[in-house]
């Protein structure tokens, strides 16, 4: 899932996108699963170091897997897997604070969306492996 207000960074080194949770960050928005976390504008006046929004939603979204398992009887255990894309333009005092909020509601296994470069053909859309 792309949208044309996020301009992703470029890597060499990566891996294919897996089907998990994503946060994207454009120059003006925080958006989970479609809906807005939050305006950029906004959290970059504040001084918190957590998004209370984007951690409800990413709870949420962690108490439906687990629920949906588990009325499954699937006993495979949350990986804790996220991916973030994030407009290359965007602050890193924003970044920093999606990072910290996914980790703080359980997502501990953070990756980046890259363009990918080098060795041959055109860019591709990949993960970059990365963490708080």
């Amino acid at each position: 899932m792309m949208t044309r207000d996020i301009q992703l960074p470029e890597a060499m080194n990566v891996k294919e996108v897996e089907m998990v949770p994503v946060v994207m960050v454009s120059n003006d928005q925080v958006i989970v699963s479609g809906q807005v976390i939050g305006r950029v504008e906004d959290l970059a006046r504040e001084d918190y170091l957590n998004i209370p929004a984007l951690e409800e939603k990413l709870r949420d979204m962690k108490t439906q897997y687990e629920n949906l398992h588990r009325a499954a009887d699937d006993q495979s255990a949350f990986k804790g897997d996220v991916n973030i894309q994030a407009n290359k333009e965007v602050h890193f005092k924003i970044v920093k604070r999606v990072m910290y909020s996914c980790a703080t509601a359980g997502y501990n296994n953070i990756n980046f969306a890259v363009m990918q470069v080098g060795g041959g053909g055109g860019a591709e859309t990949a993960s970059a492996a990365g963490g708080p």
